[in-house]
């Protein structure tokens, strides 16, 4: 066995236990595609996921490219990625409130195909991961990191531990969701239904606190002004 070859082995395995651990700890786009799964099923919750993962595979070729840095080097950047994502996640938490509103606490879970539609619930997670600054910096912490130890390993080392990274934060996503998805099978209706009216509230409180901390590191940049 050459050496390449035992890189990219252990490539494979480091990348899917890393991406599997990271992805543990869900962030607002996981959490609202286990809100999606809650409310819609499974496969829409996985929707919303592949959403959330496209974002960060775009946000792996942009580190690749350099341009990511362009945030470090313009605080104005910064600050309008925490506003633009505390107005996503706020319009989300607000529309999903209306939504409860219209609908009886018994027909809550069940889909409504004319208003979920599985291209919006990918465009949710998408626009959700894309548009969270924390995103961002994330990825620029690994990538001057953790991609580091890869690339002088060579090309196909490099690209099998970063496929192998998606891969593992997929699987976890889908363990999270799939365990929401029997949650909600096994559980008493009303204890879920409960659970599930809560969601739309956190998610509004998440934006609204997005858009105060885009604010405040703006005033704070202006005060180092």
């Amino acid at each position: 066995m050459t050496i390449e070859l035992q890189l990219i082995i252990r490539a494979i395995y480091i990348g899917l236990i890393t991406g599997y651990l990271l992805a543990l700890p869900t962030g607002p786009a996981g959490l609202e595609s286990i809100r999606w799964t809650l409310n819609h099923g499974f496969r829409k919750g996985i929707t919303v996921a592949l959403g959330a993962l496209s974002a960060d595979v775009l946000d792996i070729v942009l580190i690749n490219h350099g341009l990511l840095e362009l945030i470090r080097l313009h605080y104005l950047l910064e600050v309008a990625f925490w506003l633009l994502f505390g107005i996503i996640v706020l319009v989300i938490g607000l529309g999903e409130m209306r939504k409860m509103r219209l609908h009886e606490e018994s027909d809550l879970l069940k889909p409504h195909p004319k208003k979920d539609k599985k291209q919006r619930a990918y465009l949710t997670g998408f626009l959700m991961t894309f548009s969270y600054p924390g995103t961002h910096f994330f990825w620029l912490t690994l990538g001057s990191t953790l991609f580091q130890v890869w690339r002088p390993s060579g090309l196909p080392v490099y690209y099998t531990f970063t496929v192998s990274l998606m891969v593992g934060m997929l699987l976890a996503l889908i363990t999270l969701n799939w365990l929401a998805s029997k949650g909600k099978r096994f559980a008493a209706p009303k204890i879920s239904v409960k659970i599930t009216r809560l969601f739309p509230y956190g998610i509004s409180l998440l934006g609204i606190g997005f858009i105060i901390t885009g604010l405040v590191r703006f005033f704070v940049h202006l005060s180092r002004a």
